[in-house]
């Protein structure tokens, strides 16, 4: 008999796998990342264009150091998640975006959050499904409040934190945008998800694709926009 302390649930988000469907009525798959994605994540990374990766490194870089990808793959789920937005492509999964967010020291109810979208699939709406999704995932956790850290000419990036609905705060220094706004879900946010399904709903309608019955949920089994 094991008199020891309960271990704590696991993290739902470890199980995450949710379909979704995009702005111009494809699907992507959001599903957390698992250790095994490490090739996965770096073959991401090296279809980038050099300024997309500046946009989300501020740097130049041929590859993502492995300490890097480690960190993104080996996470508890809870204080530090990584989602991925993959499509598959006869049995072998894509990764066409990531969203990522990880508490920052001494402050547990506060998260910084990043992402990265392959260029070729930009104003699909990936950013924004990846961030409901690392929303809720925070809220669940007792993560209260996002930062971000934005270059001023990545306005892809800032449009799609000021349409999220979310209460969004932002300050430049230096070229430079901070990015602060609540997780808790608002009026505005709720009907800005609702709207953005309701629009992929009918882009799918219209390509024959099979749409979610309910847009308001989408359907579930389980740096840039």
């Amino acid at each position: 008999m094991n008199d020891g302390p309960a271990s704590p649930p696991p993290s739902p988000a470890r199980e995450l796998a949710s379909d979704e469907i995009l702005r111009d009525g494809g699907a992507v798959r959001v599903r957390a990342v698992r250790p095994d994605d490490a090739d996965r994540i770096q073959s991401h990374f090296r279809r980038l264009s050099k300024r997309s990766i500046y946009l989300r490194y501020f740097n130049q870089r041929r590859e993502l150091p492995v300490v890097e990808i480690e960190q993104m793959t080996h996470v508890d789920h809870v204080g530090r998640v990584t989602l991925l937005a993959v499509e598959r492509r006869e049995a072998v999964e894509d990764v066409i975006g990531i969203g990522l967010y990880e508490r920052v020291d001494g402050r547990p109810q506060r998260a910084e959050v990043a992402f990265s979208v392959l260029d070729a699939h930009h104003g699909r709406g990936i950013g924004t499904v990846l961030l409901e999704h690392l929303a809720r995932i925070a809220r669940r956790h007792g993560i209260e409040e996002f930062q971000a850290t934005v270059l001023g000419e990545n306005r892809k990036m800032l449009e799609v934190f000021a349409f999220s609905g979310f209460e969004v705060d932002r300050s430049l220094e230096d070229g430079v945008f901070r990015v602060r706004f609540p997780t808790h879900e608002t009026l505005e946010s709720f009907e800005a998800a609702f709207e953005r399904k309701v629009e992929a709903t009918t882009a799918s309608v219209g390509r024959g694709l099979p749409a979610p019955s309910d847009p308001s949920r989408g359907s579930s089994s389980g740096s840039e926009e």
